[in-house]
């Protein structure tokens, strides 16, 4: 399996980040692959743990032909955060959609019958009350439980079970960049309506996100709800934070590789969202959104607040390598670090921070709780 890391990392790879070097001995600008592993699952006290889930029988005949129920015609590829949609009718249909790789869908009708794959849909699928009309998910999706619950379609990132979708008779398969030629075109191939929603890298992109997905499932009124709190969460924040002193932030996101861990850089998602929350990104000016670091860049950094999110305890069973506080405060020169010396180490659950849709809003607040108790309050 995957690590959630390691599929981001892919991801960004598909939009065409550039990805150059800090220019700094200690930094690596091209992160290694990791080991395979699962993504994370959700702090016991913030997500509910997901049950085992009911699997779906792959087809092991020749996948049956399917009669698509909406049109798909191909037209330039637009930049990923567009995600125009027009309808209609008086329930919103037709609607027409020209997803992230530049396919326009049209929908005739509201879709019973969505296999959706990729958490960044699934959360917000469920979130805005479409989460009846799935069928089934992919299986590194845990959150929230009624999506972790869902059947499931075997395979990994790389390599979805396409006989196992084709075979459930979906009127639409929602994907995400990097799945152009591994899932979108052998479904489409198959007679299959996929759209591409792209992988939101911005707060902008996320509530554009959140309210494309409302409009393809017929549920704009909670989409535009969701993405309205999202949007007046960070101006909340930003009023607050941006007459505050910058303070000095780690976020650790792996150590699958002892001695150098993963973080974030320029061009993150995590990034953003430390500006938002007062915060100055240690790693920042790194010209990669997730980067590869030593120790001794991080010491020289000297945060003064250092949040983890591959802590046992707050990551999943099949996590590599999870860390906890006590072993980063014991890492070589680290007992120098402000952040270590005041006992301002923090672990999160990162999939808040790392599945991009209507949770940002409750990791935005937590992130400013950490980085600025004095305004917001311990979290």
């Amino acid at each position: 399996m995957v690590r959630r890391l390691a599929f981001l990392i892919t991801i960004l790879t598909s939009l065409a980040l550039l990805v150059v070097s800090c220019g700094q001995q200690n930094v690596s600008s091209t992160p290694t692959p990791l080991a395979s592993a699962a993504p994370t699952s959700p702090v016991p006290s913030v997500a509910e743990t997901p049950q085992s889930p009911q699997e779906v029988t792959p087809v092991t005949s020749p996948s049956p032909t399917v009669t698509p129920q909406n049109t798909v015609t191909a037209s330039p590829t637009p930049a990923a955060t567009e995600v125009p949609v027009s309808g209609s009718s008086e329930n919103g249909y037709p609607v027409t959609y020209t997803d992230a790789t530049g396919h326009k869908v049209t929908l005739k009708s509201q879709p019973r019958r969505i296999v959706s794959l990729f958490p960044s849909n699934n959360e917000t699928v469920f979130a805005i009350g479409a989460g009846d009309q799935v069928i089934a998910v992919d299986q590194f999706t845990n959150y929230p439980k009624e999506a972790a619950e869902k059947p499931k379609i075997k395979g990994t990132y790389q390599k979805f079970n396409i006989e196992q979708i084709v075979s459930l008779k979906p009127d639409l398969v929602l994907s995400s960049l990097g799945a152009e030629q591994i899932i979108d075109k052998p479904l489409r191939d198959a007679g299959i309506t996929v759209i591409n929603t792209g992988y939101p890298g911005t707060i902008d992109q996320v509530v554009k996100h959140i309210r494309g997905l409302g409009r393809i499932t017929g549920h704009t009124e909670e989409a535009d709800k969701l993405a309205s709190q999202l949007e007046s969460t960070v101006k909340q924040v930003e009023s607050k934070t941006s007459k505050l002193p910058k303070v000095r932030v780690y976020f650790e996101s792996d150590v699958s590789t002892p001695g150098k861990p993963y973080t974030y850089g320029a061009g993150s998602l995590v990034d953003q969202m430390i500006t938002i929350a007062g915060g100055r990104n240690i790693f920042g000016n790194v010209k990669n959104p997730f980067p590869q670091v030593s120790y001794e860049s991080i010491v020289r950094r000297n945060p003064q607040v250092i949040i983890l999110g591959d802590v046992k305890g707050f990551v999943g069973p099949d996590f590599l390598n999870p860390t906890t506080v006590e072993e980063v405060k014991s890492r070589e020169g680290f007992s120098t670090i402000e952040a270590v010396k005041k006992n301002r180490v923090v672990p999160v659950n990162p999939d808040l921070y790392t599945t991009p849709g209507p949770r940002l809003t409750q990791a935005i607040k937590q992130l400013a709780a950490i980085i600025h108790p004095e305004v917001f309050g311990e979290r």
